[in-house]
C-alpha cells in the first residue's frame, strides 16, 4: 500500500461517498475535509453529520423503471455506501426512496469517521492547492482534480 493520501473536500452525500470508495474499494488513504461543524449554512440542522439531506428527506424514486432507480441499483452494485444506508433507514413513501434524515446522516457519519484509512479533518478549504503536494492530490465536492499522483 501507499503512504499517499487523498484529500476528499466536503462530506456530503457526493464527498462521502468518494470517501468511501477510494479508501474501501481501492484501499487509498483518504482526508475527508468537512467545514459544516466551523461554519454551517443556514439550511443546515446537524453540524455533526455527514451527507446531511437538508431540502428533504427524498432520493427520489427507487424505481427500475426510472432513471433514479436505475442509477441507485448501478451505483449499488459499484459497492455504494450512501445508497444501501439509505435503504436501511427508509420510510414508507411509495416508490420513492425517503429516509429517516438524521438515523440515515448518523450512520454515514459513524461509519466513514470509524473507518482506518479515513481521517476526518474539521477545516475551512478556501483553495485547493493548499491540500495538494508530493505525496497527495484532491477531489473537491464538485469533482475537480487537483493533481494526480500515480
Amino acid at each position: 500500500m501507499t503512504d499517499k493520501r487523498i484529500a476528499v473536500v466536503g462530506a456530503g452525500l457526493a464527498g462521502s461517498e468518494c470517501a468511501w470508495v477510494l479508501a474501501s474499494r481501492y484501499g487509498l488513504n483518504v482526508t475527508l475535509f468537512e467545514m459544516k461543524s466551523i461554519q454551517p449554512t443556514p439550511a443546515q440542522t446537524s453540524p455533526h453529520l455527514f451527507a446531511e439531506l437538508v431540502c428533504s428527506n427524498s432520493l427520489k424514486s427507487k424505481s427500475l423503471l426510472n432513471p433514479a432507480g436505475t442509477l441507485k441499483h448501478e451505483i449499488t452494485s459499484l459497492g455504494s455506501l450512501v445508497v444501501p444506508t439509505a435503504f436501511a433507514h427508509e420510510v414508507p413513501a411509495g416508490e420513492t426512496l425517503a429516509v429517516d434524515r438524521n438515523l440515515f446522516s448518523e450512520n454515514i457519519t459513524q461509519i466513514l469517521s470509524s473507518h482506518e484509512r479515513i481521517r476526518v479533518e474539521k477545516k475551512i478549504i478556501t483553495h485547493i492547492d493548499e491540500l495538494i503536494s508530493d505525496d497527495n492530490f484532491a477531489i473537491d465536492r464538485f469533482g475537480g482534480i487537483g493533481k494526480y499522483v500515480p
